[in-house]
């Protein structure tokens, strides 16, 4: 990510998904967070997640990798709505994702 901030790329990939969301090219997408499309009802209900650096870049990483396959990207918001439904329906996974959180991600 060189000097840019976590913040920064958040915010940069905040934009990104609202412009796909949207519709609209990503080029031409300067819309104020304010002005922003709201989510499909499904998923009103919105929270604020920062990540280190390198998850980050993680993501962006499967989400290119995905996208590759011809199978077409898988958004990073996406990928963590899945991961949290697949920990809250498996207790073991739910039982490991609560010892992580805990431990490594206070």
């Amino acid at each position: 990510m060189g000097t840019r901030t976590t913040k920064a790329a958040g915010q940069a990939l905040a934009d990104k998904l609202g412009a796909r969301a949207a519709g609209l090219s990503q080029a031409s997408d300067n819309a104020m967070p304010a002005e922003a499309p709201r989510p499909p009802a499904a998923y009103s209900a919105r929270i604020s997640h920062t990540t280190t650096p390198a998850q980050l870049e993680a993501l962006e990483a499967l989400r290119t990798a995905e996208k590759a396959t011809g199978d077409g990207a898988v958004s990073i918001t996406a990928l963590l709505r899945a991961a949290a439904a697949l920990c809250l329906d498996d207790p073991r996974l739910r039982a490991r994702w609560i010892k992580a959180a805990r431990t490594e991600w206070r």
